[in-house]
């Protein structure tokens, strides 16, 4: 994974979908930014679930947030626990946090 410029939430989840074995994504235009992100990621196979609930989620999904999902996105691990990168340069922890999805939340894309 190329990334010259810093860790951010839309990095983190492109490095997390790499390691799973989603290598495409390194072709992506962009991993730094959530707006060219999420087209990417639905172009290569993931559906767009628009305004998801907590209960809409499944383990795995990527949650995007902000006007077109631009703002930030996270990964849902199960059970309430989320995985996000921080920001500012640096992962601020490695194990799942709990939290409700976000009032701001545009949509989820899911990989089947």
């Amino acid at each position: 994974m190329r990334n010259t410029n810093a860790v951010c939430c839309a990095t983190f989840v492109s490095w997390t979908l790499y390691e799973a074995g989603f290598d495409w994504i390194e072709s992506c235009p962009n991993i730094n930014f959530c707006g060219t992100l999420l087209p990417f990621l639905e172009s290569n196979g993931g559906q767009k679930i628009m305004y998801p609930t907590m209960d809409d989620l499944q383990p795995g999904d990527v949650v995007f947030y902000g006007a077109g999902g631009s703002a930030h996105t996270d990964i849902y691990a199960g059970d309430g626990l989320w995985y996000n990168c921080g920001g500012n340069d640096s992962v601020q922890g490695s194990s799942p946090y709990a939290k409700s999805v976000r009032s701001d939340v545009y949509c989820a894309i899911r990989f089947n």
